[in-house]
């Protein structure tokens, strides 16, 4: 309906911007199982849109397929598909100089922009960026081909429930090395899967066959070759086994889920400054934590070297 001018009240004008910013729509239709564990969003992400109210922008808004970097931190999942691409146009050129510039003309690729260079972001090898370099440029060593991945991306291990943060700096919890003193809105992450479970890591069999208690479930792994994301399946003695970023040997059917965190044994929770009592030397009859230089008794049980974390279902 048009302005009466003969109105008593002058014409109005709507507010330009809202002080509460926009809120995120809510994407969750029934109950799913979130992952106990300290993730954090990766380091090197792009900034996506800005909300007003914090003065800080996204990077990944909720309900977004998640993924786990080489190093552990939450990624998005679409990350592996664009790293393939690009390696896929390095590889193909005449040569490294000419793959360089195929792979960044890609036009699917996440990108920094003058934002991201104004905020001072680095990427994943640590480099100040430039307005317009892809995302996954940094994964790679180019210098010769093939391109070397220094950072593999995990498939998808579920979706954002929440709006991710950019990392704040440093470990993410000690305020001395966050990039803006005193401010992290978001130390931790989370993503939505199945339900979770913790299991001592044992590197072999034979460590399995001399564990002190007989017929302990246990995932077997060599040691350092467990990395978040990664597929579980299950052996010849029942325990889980990690096949890595693919099904390796594995069948489709035979994969129960996914590895969300790797822990080392222990020592926790200072235990390892308290002592209590041990009847001769067998472990099994030790205190755990207090009788066992802080480690907790899955780790002392299995003849293990850490702990993991895995989410049943695919």
């Amino acid at each position: 309906m048009a302005l009466s001018p003969f109105a008593i009240n002058p014409a109005q004008t709507t507010k330009e911007w809202d002080d509460w910013g926009h809120i995120t729509p809510n994407f969750e239709f029934s109950e799913g199982q979130r992952p106990a564990g300290e993730f954090q969003v990766a380091k090197y992400l792009n900034r996506q849109r800005y909300e007003t109210f914090f003065r800080e922008h996204i990077v990944l808004s909720q309900g977004k397929a998640v993924a786990f970097d080489v190093d552990g931190y939450v990624v998005p999942a679409g990350l592996k598909i664009q790293a393939a691409a690009y390696k896929t146009a390095f590889d193909g050129a005449a040569n490294p100089a000419a793959g360089i510039v195929a792979a960044d003309a890609l036009a699917t690729l996440s990108r920094y922009t003058v934002e991201d260079v104004r905020k001072g972001q680095k990427n994943f090898a640590g480099s100040l960026v430039v307005a317009g370099e892809p995302v996954v440029k940094s994964f790679f060593t180019l210098t010769a081909q093939p391109a070397v991945q220094n950072n593999r991306i995990s498939s998808a291990v579920g979706v954002s429930y929440m709006n991710y943060w950019p990392h704040p700096g440093g470990d993410g919890i000690n305020p001395a090395g966050f990039n803006t003193a005193n401010f992290n809105l978001q130390s931790r992450v989370g993503f939505l899967r199945y339900y979770q479970i913790e299991l001592p890591l044992v590197a072999n069999d034979t460590d399995y066959a001399n564990a002190p208690f007989v017929g302990i479930a246990a995932c077997i792994a060599a040691a350092g070759s467990a990395k978040p994301g990664m597929f579980v399946s299950y052996d010849y003695n029942s325990n889980l086994v990690v096949t890595g970023y693919d099904y390796g040997a594995f069948n489709e059917e035979d994969i129960m889920g996914r590895v969300m965190t790797v822990r080392g044994p222990g020592p926790f929770n200072l235990l390892e400054r308290v002592r209590s009592a041990k009847v001769g030397t067998n472990p099994l009859e030790a205190m755990p934590g207090t009788a066992t230089n802080g480690l907790p008794d899955v780790v002392t049980y299995s003849n293990g070297y850490g702990l993991i974390r895995i989410c049943l279902g695919r």
